[in-house]
């Protein structure tokens, strides 16, 4: 990471009461275009989604600008497409709770609203939590540009109980090489 030009930012160590420095530069806006079709989400998930999301992008130094499509232009161009949608989707791994194009242009990101309940049921308190993991999940393939899973965290290939479990106590956190190469997209210094 280039440090002459990087800004800390203090992030509370993972329930261990010690306190880290992750380093990001000024600008590092990323603007996510979101939309939803059908019955999915009240505005009360999607909103505590949003700022649940945008909190764990922050604690890594990113800072995503929520938008109605058409609106906002980050200085590094950065712009995503989340659609959150209860229409069937064929095509896709049926245990899967949404997909990612990270590779295409247009950066687009699809939730599976009528998935997700499946797995939590509509009344759970996990189904903003969860929503909120599944769109940073996502969001996190398009920013690295590259279809990859981490052992841990937010970026795991597949939740556990446990992972569930401890949605709802706090999010589950970044790994460290998760950061990097968001970093590395949002600050330009790597293509897509």
């Amino acid at each position: 990471m280039r440090t002459a030009w990087m800004v800390p930012l203090m992030v509370l160590g993972a329930g261990l009461g010690t306190a880290r420095v992750i380093l990001g530069p000024p600008d590092m806006t990323v603007v996510v275009h979101l939309q939803t079709a059908g019955r999915g989400p009240g505005a009360d998930v999607l909103e505590y989604a949003r700022r649940t999301a945008a909190g764990m992008f922050a604690s890594i130094g990113v800072r995503v600008a929520w938008a109605a499509p058409g609106e906002g232009e980050p200085a590094n161009g950065l712009v995503l497409h989340l659609y959150v949608t209860d229409r069937p989707q064929t095509g896709h791994d049926p245990a899967a709770l949404a997909f990612a194009y990270p590779y295409a242009p247009e950066k687009g990101i699809t939730v599976m609203w009528d998935r997700l309940l499946a797995v939590c049921g509509s009344g759970s308190e996990l189904v903003p939590r969860l929503l909120a993991h599944v769109m940073v999940h996502e969001l996190t393939h398009v920013l690295e540009g590259v279809s990859r899973h981490s052992d841990t965290g937010v970026m795991k290939a597949h939740w556990t109980a446990g992972d569930y479990s401890e949605m709802m106590r706090k999010p589950l956190p970044f790994t460290d090489f998760d950061a990097e190469l968001i970093h590395g997209r949002v600050d330009g210094t790597r293509a897509n």
